[in-house]
């Protein structure tokens, strides 16, 4: 297991104490689509506070995963903490590019970002 670089999807159902968000699995499969049946060399920045490498997802032509994620308005420019997980400064724009067309999570006027989410709903239970 990956952490993606620069983004944040939808958190998934991780068990009845924490449930998932909206757009949660249409993410997944949408990431599932871009990668499914591909060799992928990754290219890792760091490792992250559960070990995970944390890594941008290169397709091979010129795209990337994590860029193509949030074009599709499938995740965030993963702005917590100020943007200390950014590593891709084009997230962003494509974010707001996806925005402005409603794409993807954007077709909610109020999406709820993933680290507030993790914060509000499993950490203080305001679901």
């Amino acid at each position: 297991r990956i952490r993606m670089a620069s983004i944040d999807a939808p958190e998934t159902t991780k068990g009845s104490d924490r449930p998932g968000q909206p757009m949660a699995q249409a993410s997944r499969k949408a990431l599932a689509g871009l990668i499914a049946g591909k060799t992928l060399r990754l290219e890792c920045f760091e490792r992250d506070q559960y070990g995970r490498d944390v890594c941008n997802v290169p397709l091979g032509d010129g795209r990337s995963a994590n860029r193509e994620q949030v074009a599709a308005g499938m995740a965030w420019a993963n702005m917590e903490g100020h943007g200390r997980f950014m590593r891709d400064p084009q997230m962003p724009v494509l974010e707001q590019r996806a925005r402005h067309e409603r794409l993807g999570l954007w077709r909610d006027p109020h999406p709820e970002r993933p680290w507030v989410w993790r914060y509000q709903c499993w950490k203080k239970g305001r679901c």
